[in-house]
């Protein structure tokens, strides 16, 4: 062998050498994209997930809460207001509002903050309705108790018109399920997505 011979070899053995680190460095930064991409795939769809188990008990709680009070009995002049014993939850909600970062860019982040500012109406409104209902009901001066039965019996009247179906799409009902249903797409949208 020559030394041109072993110049080469070696300049051939250098660039396959560096060819294989390359491809060696190439591969453990796409690794660690890969892990760090799923890991982040896997926060944001616990996120979605438990915003959309809250969202579904929400639905069934705001659907009892307009049987309830739907059920307002007046007999002579003693007036019956059953009252919600179930609140809408919001501890998921409240819980998760520092990883909001996981939902900013999904298209569900604004049905589910438009669906859960419904319930905090709604919840407010059930709440003053009880009190109302409380006072009305322990109060012994009968003409003060008459005006409070009125108040109470309109602020049903508004719970039940807020829970009521609208054709605009805009009652809690359409807007909480239209939230469910972006939180299923999203889901599903990680399920499919590929990591190359």
């Amino acid at each position: 062998m020559t030394f041109g011979d072993d110049f080469i070899s070696l300049i051939v053995s250098f660039l396959v050498a560096l060819a294989g680190t390359t491809v060696g460095v190439y591969a453990a930064f796409r690794l660690d994209n890969y892990r760090d991409s799923q890991s982040e795939k896997k926060a944001r769809k616990r996120v979605l997930s438990l915003l959309h188990y809250e969202l579904r008990k929400n639905l069934e709680i705001i659907n009892l809460i307009k049987q309830v009070i739907s059920a307002v009995k007046i007999v002579g002049d003693y007036v019956d207001f059953p009252v919600p014993y179930e609140h809408p939850s919001f501890s998921i909600y409240e819980g998760i509002s520092n990883k909001f970062e996981l939902l900013a860019d999904t298209v569900s982040f604004v049905g589910v903050d438009a669906a859960y500012h419904n319930f905090l109406v709604l919840d407010d409104a059930v709440k003053r309705y009880e009190n109302r209902a409380v006072v009305a009901l322990v109060q012994p001066n009968l003409e003060i108790q008459k005006q409070l039965v009125k108040q109470v019996i309109e602020q049903r009247d508004a719970i039940i018109e807020h829970l009521t179906p609208s054709e605009k799409g805009n009652d809690i009902f359409t807007i909480t399920k239209s939230a469910i249903s972006a939180l299923d797409r999203e889901m599903n949208i990680l399920d499919r997505r590929f990591w190359f």
